[in-house]
């Protein structure tokens, strides 16, 4: 996290976090950063950005369906997308084996799958 120091017109570093990633997704509208991780690329960890500082979400895994072919196919960045719905935030997964659309809801303290 940076802050904008206007007196000497640069930015100093006030906080960092260390974490593995495959891939990464992140809205400036909700403020929310996703970080993929694992084999498979279903587990993630969520930060969301405010004055007040960082909040860190729980860690939470999406499901996927297994296909005959493919007994672990990975999740990409353009299947899972970020959007806020009359004020609340949710992230959709597009599983393309399964043919389905998974809804997850972000809460202070839990992600919950709709």
């Amino acid at each position: 996290m940076l802050v904008y120091e206007p007196q000497s017109n640069a930015l100093r570093l006030v906080e960092s976090k260390k974490c593995n990633a495959t891939w990464y997704l992140y809205t400036h509208e909700s403020r929310l950063l996703l970080l993929a991780s694992g084999m498979q690329c279903t587990l993630f960890t969520g930060y969301q950005f405010s004055a007040g500082g960082i909040v860190k979400l729980p860690k939470f895994e999406m499901v996927m369906s297994k296909s005959e072919a493919n007994n672990k196919p990975v999740l990409a960045a353009a299947d899972v997308h970020i959007v806020t719905v009359y004020g609340r935030i949710y992230c959709l997964q597009l599983d393309r084996v399964g043919m389905a659309l998974n809804l997850y809801r972000f809460y202070r303290d839990a992600v919950v799958q709709q």
